[in-house]
């Protein structure tokens, strides 16, 4: 497609030491974004700190992908730094025909920097999954990047004349993993209600959600199950039958967990969530979503395939009133044909929105027919 073709995929988030914490959302997208630009024939080289190594060798093998580790320096900016001054041009006298920066965080912009400053890249894409600081801002303007966004929201929060070149273009890199079941569902079977994520994060909502479980009509009570998925450091303290706390799955156990499920439940309330893979790979499967009114979520369902209700103040999540989830949740319990219904509708709308494709964002931003590709920079060499 783009012969050899370099591309320099620079993820802040391989640049922090994450041995003992579970991979994120993010970071599972990024491993399979560049096992598919390898495919498309593209040379990546992936800058990482040296504790993502076995990570690497685990979930890139086989895709021909060029890590480059530093040393472990504690910060994601010092680890950037020393990347930068380690990179070469992946030719002699030309620079990277594409830097795909994944996210303007972490002290990514001093690295940038240097790398620039060596002529070691020159086309720079960001991938923007939170908006900009300060200091970010200015520096995209300089670098005439080519913007894209996770969602909405972050394009939202670019300044006006920014906000305006920012493409929005992400979604779930292996949707062809997320289908609905082909299980029809027992009269008697309980209805299974399902959280998916880092729930040890507060702001996830999962305390939310239980909240609202033990808040429901008693007639539900015995029928209704929450599965939540999962505690990475472990379970909180809660006794209830109706509570199914899971263990940790690994990204394959995903779908088939989604799969046995009846809903989606997302309350999350802070702004920390800025895309939510799990609120789109629900939807892939088929399940309807009932989820908090923040701007990232709504906007998924604008089309029709779930219910929302009011967000907690991040401020003061105590005084949450559970009332409108608890409404949502009995409305579902009660009707299975409003279940398939909104299923359906999730589904056709992730289909249509949130799925990922890596050879149009190639063709679209990251290596355009219009982009240069440094010939002058190869003469002069």
């Amino acid at each position: 497609m783009h012969g050899r073709e370099s591309i320099l995929y620079f993820a802040p988030s391989f640049l922090e030491d994450r041995r003992d914490r579970p991979l994120r959302g993010v970071q599972l997208f990024d491993l399979q974004f560049i096992r598919e630009l390898t495919e498309l024939g593209l040379r990546v080289v992936v800058p990482a700190e040296g504790t993502w190594r076995e990570r690497f060798e685990q979930r890139l093998a086989g895709a021909g992908a060029e890590p480059v580790f530093t040393a472990r320096l504690g910060k994601p900016v010092l680890a950037g730094l020393a990347a930068a001054w380690t990179l070469r041009r992946p030719s002699r006298g030309r620079p990277f025909d594409a830097m795909l920066l994944g996210n303007p965080a972490k002290g990514a912009v001093p690295a940038v920097e240097v790398l620039r400053m060596r002529g070691v890249v020159g086309r720079i894409v960001l991938q923007a999954h939170k908006a900009p600081g300060t200091l970010a801002v200015s520096r995209l303007r300089a670098w005439g990047a080519t913007l894209t966004a996770v969602s909405r929201q972050v394009a939202d929060q670019f300044p006006e004349d920014l906000r305006r070149r920012v493409a929005v273009c992400y979604g779930v890199a292996n949707a062809e993993a997320f289908t609905p079941s082909p299980r029809a569902r027992a009269p008697d079977e309980p209805i299974r209600f399902a959280m998916l994520g880092k729930l040890d994060n507060p702001w996830k909502g999962a305390a939310l959600a239980m909240r609202a479980l033990a808040a429901l009509p008693e007639r539900l009570r015995g029928r209704v199950r929450l599965h939540l998925a999962s505690f990475a450091d472990g379970p909180p303290s809660v006794r209830d039958p109706s509570i199914i706390f899971e263990p940790w799955l690994e990204p394959q156990a995903v779908p088939e967990f989604l799969r046995g499920m009846d809903a989606l439940i997302v309350a999350s309330y802070g702004p920390d969530e800025t895309f939510s893979q799990s609120i789109v790979q629900g939807m892939l499967c088929g399940l309807p979503v009932i989820a908090s009114d923040l701007p990232v979520l709504a906007e998924k369902i604008t089309d029709g395939g779930g219910v929302l209700f009011p967000a907690a103040d991040p401020r003061r999540p105590d005084q949450w009133k559970p009332g409108p989830l608890v409404e949502a949740m009995a409305r579902l319990a009660d009707d299975p044909a409003l279940r398939t219904r909104l299923g359906v509708e999730a589904r056709r709308t992730a289909v249509a929105r949130y799925v990922w494709n890596t050879r149009r964002f190639v063709d679209r931003y990251l290596l355009p027919k219009d982009a240069p590709r440094f010939e002058a920079d190869a003469a002069r060499a």
